[in-house]
């Protein structure tokens, strides 16, 4: 895979909607440390897994994510639903 593709990949995981209520704490300890990560690309584990489950959903394979700390993230770095502080919305970034 070429490293631009791989970079858009794992950008796709925190690019979130700009009227998205991320928690806080979340945006804190989650969301900006790995952007910052990807614009130094000095891409940690966390990213690197979820960039890789992104590349086999766009070459069209199905990845299904099962457990609840796939969406609860009981491990922050591998938050993989999102929800909305004030909608309660769900947001699945791959």
């Amino acid at each position: 895979m070429e490293p631009t593709k791989f970079i858009n990949i794992a950008n796709s995981t925190v690019d979130l909607p700009e009227s998205f209520n991320v928690h806080p704490r979340l945006r804190k300890m989650f969301i900006e440390p790995r952007l910052k990560s990807i614009e130094k690309e000095q891409i940690d584990w966390a990213t690197a897994e979820s960039a890789a489950l992104g590349s086999l959903a766009t070459e069209g394979f199905n990845v299904r994510l099962v457990g609840e700390d796939s969406e609860r993230g009981t491990f922050s770095q591998r938050h993989s639903v999102l929800t909305d502080q004030v909608t309660s919305e769900a947001y699945r970034p791959l």
